[in-house]
């Protein structure tokens, strides 16, 4: 009702105007609130570089293939550990100028 005491002050409250005046004030006070956005807990397990590299591709060497293909997925893994890091840390920073 703040707009509406104000044109009354005024004296200025022609119908429509108090009637503006009043669905103004009922929307403002309708407005939900704003839910509190939190920082992600970072538990990637990776390092964040402000890159998001490639992910290699997973390979097996023809003479050992249990040991490369474990050292193959191993580095792929780390690389998305470390991307998923580059992301949340990216994100945080949003979240952090957003409550500034």
């Amino acid at each position: 009702m703040a707009n509406t005491n104000r044109l009354v002050e005024l004296s200025m409250v022609p119908p429509l105007a108090k009637e503006v005046a009043t669905q103004i004030d009922a929307s403002i006070a309708a407005k939900p609130a704003v839910v509190a956005i939190v920082a992600l807990t970072d538990s990637s397990g990776g390092t964040a570089d402000n890159t998001v590299a490639a992910v290699p591709n997973a390979t097996a060497a023809t003479t050992d293939t249990s040991a490369a293909s474990l050292a193959s997925v191993n580095t792929m893994i780390t690389a998305v550990k470390n991307d998923i890091a580059d992301l949340a840390g990216k994100i945080n920073t949003i979240i952090a100028a957003l409550k500034a």
